[in-house]
């Protein structure tokens, strides 16, 4: 029977090869993860662009508040386009932390303490409005929702208020992570009983369980008010639009 000797030269070559192989499985490693640091970074620098931003609006709204102690509610004057670009704003940011927590973790202490931060400007919001509305009589419509990850119905009542969101974008809708150990949070959850999720809270009334567009906007009759005052707006909008292009037409004739 024949036999066969690996030679020297060959067995250098294979491991030659294993080496390069392993660097370059190990440069790869480290260039991917590195571009999902950086991009993560990113994100996370994103969301506090929108954090900042959404601090300072309510430090605005804190201010004009404090200013009506020594003043009458004559001088306050509710600002729509401020009102609605707020709205947009919590909206946006409750979407960059679910992104965050898909990217980073659920437990990532960066995402903790961002959702912490977000939960607190809220709270604080939601507070204001609370005053303004006892001392003024202003009235903001708005939905406390309260959710966790464990939850199997919150991705389905997530849905349903980013609909909400998008049919009446007047009304405020604040999201709160249950989980959260912060004690304002806890505090406020605590005001309403709120054990389970999901739970919204409207017009200071728990609701718990998941909660259909039609539910909500049975149990929240402000809604049809303000669908009628945003279609008039609209249909308005479109008549100064259409008058705007005839004159146009007109005077190009």
């Amino acid at each position: 029977m024949p036999c066969f000797q690996t030679s020297p030269l060959g067995d250098n070559m294979n491991w030659k090869r294993y080496i390069i192989t392993f660097l370059i499985t190990i440069a790869l490693f480290l260039i991917a993860f590195y571009l999902s640091s950086q991009f993560a970074n990113s994100k996370i620098d994103e969301v506090k662009l929108i954090q900042d931003k959404i601090s300072t609006d309510i430090l605005s709204t804190e201010t004009r508040f404090v200013l009506l102690g020594s003043s009458s509610c004559k001088h306050f004057k509710s600002d729509d386009t401020f009102e609605a670009g707020l709205n947009n704003e919590l909206s946006e940011m409750a979407k960059r932390v679910k992104f965050m927590e898909n990217q980073l973790g659920y437990n990532d202490e960066r995402v903790y303490l961002i959702k912490d931060q977000y939960a607190l400007l809220q709270i604080k919001d939601y507070i204001l409005k609370k005053q303004l509305t006892e001392k003024c009589g202003e009235k903001f419509p708005t939905i406390l929702y309260f959710h966790n990850v464990e939850c199997e119905r919150c991705k389905d009542q997530s849905i349903v208020l980013d609909e909400i969101h998008n049919k009446y974008p007047d009304v405020r809708i604040y999201w709160f992570d249950a989980d959260s150990t912060t004690p304002a949070l806890q505090t406020l959850m605590s005001m309403f009983s709120v054990k389970n999720t999901p739970s919204i809270v409207i017009n200071e009334e728990k609701y718990e369980g998941f909660q259909s567009l039609e539910e909500i906007e049975k149990n929240f009759p402000e809604l049809a008010k303000l669908k009628k005052e945003y279609e008039a707006k609209i249909l308005k909008e479109k008549k100064e639009q259409e008058a705007l292009e005839k004159e146009v037409q007109t005077q190009v004739r």
